[in-house]
């Protein structure tokens, strides 16, 4: 029988109540952002879970980090997981704690008010139509699923950098904008689906799918904010059109496989706004111009067996073997798949070498969570 929980060395994420359980990519994925949050001050995770990501990146960060989860058990472990941790009421630095203050703000449907924190300078509510859905004729309907009461919330305060609001991503009026934003979005569309709703909302589009997502981002990154996702390889494609075509374009890409016999099985995307550069944010590695520099967490890792790097414009070094073969690939999607993705950095990842072993290069981005590494 499987384990309720997974140890780290700083954390343990308990996730017999979530539909998504703790797994590698996953945490690779946190692993791979939160080398790169040097100068990040405010982050979001979308669909939080357990609270894996969040910690992950407080493990590393000094920023202010909130989530959100629609599921009620999952809302309720990751409270208890944050708790248990002692991030969340870690001190921040006399410098970031002068950088936030409380504000008060009131819930789109109500006359409830509830704690926040300043994410950023430029704080900012969010339109309306962010809090509505409409009707096929074009009204606005109202919405169920209301924002979290004070008992519900679990709030953020100068000296408790960790919130989880409970909602739906969707139609929730976040307290300001964010400088990135993290996402690990249900995975599969037109799949054989679970008899459990929580599992599908989890792991199928049905309940966010890539165009919805998208515009939660576009509503809620700053101006110079960056966010990253976690996907299925054979849909990074088509997350890049989207991407593109909502104002977005790549700053890098990681492949990742589980050794060097399989073919690459997910894709951890890094997008910025499209912008002009003097825009951008100026404070860490990753975030600097030109766009082609390598970001920090690459400068650990480029030397060591499992890992590899190009910055052809479509990766076909990386990528273009197994473009036909790769499972779960959709067998109509030729022309999704011939886009020519935007010119931008990409690594590849094994996860172990031919006899089994856990390869250098993820021992390097592990090394700081897993426990017996």
């Amino acid at each position: 029988m499987a384990n309720n929980y997974f140890q780290f060395k700083q954390f343990i994420i308990e996730h017999d109540r979530c539909a998504m359980k703790v797994c590698t990519d996953a945490c690779i994925f946190g692993a791979w952002f939160a080398g790169q949050m040097d100068g990040v001050r405010s982050i979001l995770d979308i669909g939080s879970g357990s609270g894996l990501l969040m910690l992950m990146l407080a493990q590393r960060s000094n920023a202010v980090i909130q989530g959100i989860e629609m599921d009620p058990g999952a809302f309720e472990q990751s409270i208890e997981n944050i708790r248990r941790s002692g991030f969340a009421g870690r001190p921040l630095s006399k410098e970031k704690d002068a950088d936030i203050h409380k504000r008060k703000t009131t819930a789109p449907h109500g006359n409830t008010d509830r704690v926040a924190t300043s994410l950023s300078d430029g704080y900012a509510h969010l339109p309306d139509k962010h809090t509505q859905t409409h009707t096929p004729n074009g009204q606005a309907a109202k919405q169920d699923s209301l924002p979290p009461t004070p008992e519900k919330a679990f709030s953020a305060e100068p000296s408790e950098r960790l919130s989880v609001f409970h909602g739906d991503a969707r139609h929730y009026a976040f307290p300001g904008q964010y400088d990135f934003i993290i996402s690990n979005p249900p995975f599969y569309e037109y799949d054989l689906q679970s008899s459990s709703n929580a599992k599908n909302a989890a792991k199928h589009s049905t309940a966010l799918d890539f165009r919805e997502l998208l515009t939660i981002i576009d509503n809620n990154l700053s101006a110079a904010g960056t966010f990253g996702v976690l996907l299925p390889f054979h849909r990074w494609e088509r997350f890049d059109q989207l991407a593109s075509k909502t104002g977005f374009k790549p700053i890098s890409r990681l492949f990742v496989r589980q050794s060097p016999n399989h073919d690459y099985f997910r894709a951890i995307l890094h997008y910025d706004r499209k912008r002009p550069a003097k825009d951008r944010l100026d404070n860490s590695d990753d975030l600097t111009e030109p766009r082609n520099e390598h970001p920090a967490v690459f400068k650990l890792l480029r030397d060591m067996p499992g890992f590899s790097a190009s910055n052809d414009v479509a990766g076909e070094d990386i990528i273009a073997s197994q473009r036909k073969s790769q499972p779960g690939y959709p067998a109509h999607a030729g022309n999704e798949h011939s886009h020519q993705a935007p010119a931008a950095p990409q690594y590849g990842l094994t996860i172990r070498e031919a006899e089994a072993l856990y390869s250098p290069a993820f021992i390097a981005l592990l090394k700081d969570y897993y426990l017996h590494l």
